[in-house]
């Protein structure tokens, strides 16, 4: 095998299997990403672990046609450390190794590889399978907002199973489509988001939190996603890339994880804009490097006022907002600041549910809620040892 590809082409296909062999749990056979010339102008990547593949495609110059399997993070970095311009890949068959060096300088590598026979296949969506087609671009842009529920119960989730279950529910109904975040390990709060679509179309589709990230990467491209999917998979094909995920078969079926659209009145008691919102909080918490720190949202008289309330900390700022309600509640900055960046730019109405002990956040493209926390108990002062003693009776100390 011999080849060459631009840098930045290389990189950036590189860039998408990574997102499926770094799991710090997976095994080195599912690490590496498999290299496969087809013609003389195209070059494969594929990468898959136990629940999650991508294949790529790579535009090359190809000399020698070949196949190989190399660790995906070594031949990341060693890519990364190449100059701008063309990298050649050589494959010694005999051998095994993978030589990597850049045509502008002297700069080369070697790294073991792996016969291309010994890597699991691709499975290849089926041609009767429902179908959905959308931008790529409103998709990623769709499923930021939504996520932010999904990125804190990760670390909380007890087991794979568990884990595998976060995602996005995705559902089309004529020429709207709803976006509900699923998190079965999280109490944090959910999050729904709201699109258009140009053509009326029906379909409903789970998309695992595991390929999200992978989807991410197709983002600055303005083609259309085709989503394919069966009992057992779901099939995501955009600019030359096919990702496949498997869908949870397990004791926990999603339709017991989706939460149905909440009946929230118009009647609001504050509207504020959300980026306002988001900054002042950001600028209040900055100083949050406590475990026990938290922000107090204060609504009263028109004003919006963000404070600190940390043992070793302060800070506090207010907004001038629309609204005449009020609500005095805590909140852990993981919870409130990302349920603010999704909202965006949008100006957001707020209501505080206290038989939910949420904050609703509610937009022209978004609703969101936000867990409120107990107020934490601030410590008591520590006691100066000329003092120490006062006031307990025959036992304290005396002037």
């Amino acid at each position: 095998m011999h080849i060459q590809v631009a840098r930045e082409t290389l990189l950036s296909a590189i860039d998408r299997c990574d997102n499926v062999t770094n799991e710090k749990s997976l095994s080195d056979h599912h690490k590496a990403v498999l290299l496969e010339t087809q013609g003389d102008q195209q070059l494969r990547l594929y990468s898959t672990n136990s629940f999650l593949s991508v294949d790529t495609r790579a535009v090359m110059i190809g000399k020698v046609p070949g196949s190989v399997v190399v660790d995906t993070k070594y031949l990341l970095t060693t890519v990364r450390n190449m100059p701008s311009g063309y990298v050649e890949i050589l494959v010694d068959p005999e051998k095994l190794r993978v030589s990597v060096r850049s045509e502008i300088s002297k700069r080369k590598y070697s790294l073991p590889g792996v016969a291309a026979e010994k890597y699991p296949r691709l499975m290849l969506p089926p041609y009767d399978a429902e179908t959905l087609k959308l931008p790529i671009r409103d998709l990623v842009g769709w499923l930021k907002k939504v996520t932010f529920p999904l990125r804190m119960s990760g670390e909380a989730a007890s087991s794979t199973d568990r884990s595998f279950l976060r995602g996005t529910q995705l559902i089309v109904e004529g020429t709207k489509i709803t976006l509900c975040s699923i998190a079965p390990a999280s109490a944090h709060g959910h999050c729904y988001v709201f699109g258009e679509l140009k053509e009326p179309q029906n379909f409903n589709v789970f998309l695992p939190v595991v390929c999200h990230d992978s989807l991410s990467t197709l983002g600055a491209n303005d083609g259309d996603l085709i989503i394919r999917k069966t009992s057992a998979a779901v099939f995501l094909e955009c600019a030359h890339t096919l990702i496949h995920a498997q869908l949870p078969q397990s004791q926990w079926p999603i339709e017991n994880w989706l939460r149905p659209l909440p009946d929230v009145t118009d009647q609001v008691q504050c509207r504020v804009d959300a980026d306002r919102f988001l900054d002042c909080a950001q600028a209040v918490g900055a100083a949050a490097l406590g475990i026990a720190s938290c922000l107090r949202v204060n609504l009263r008289a028109g004003a919006l006022t963000v404070h600190l309330v940390d043992s070793d900390h302060a800070g506090e700022d207010m907004l001038e907002v629309q609204g005449d309600g009020a609500f005095d509640v805590h909140f852990d900055p993981a919870v409130l600041l990302p349920a603010l960046k999704a909202a965006g730019s949008e100006t957001i109405g707020i209501t505080y549910d206290e038989n939910w002990n949420v904050l609703i956040m509610r937009g022209d493209k978004l609703l969101a809620f936000a867990a409120a926390m107990r107020a934490p108990q601030t410590a008591p002062p520590p006691e100066n040892e000329k003092t120490k003693g006062r006031g307990k009776g025959k036992g304290g100390a005396k002037e």
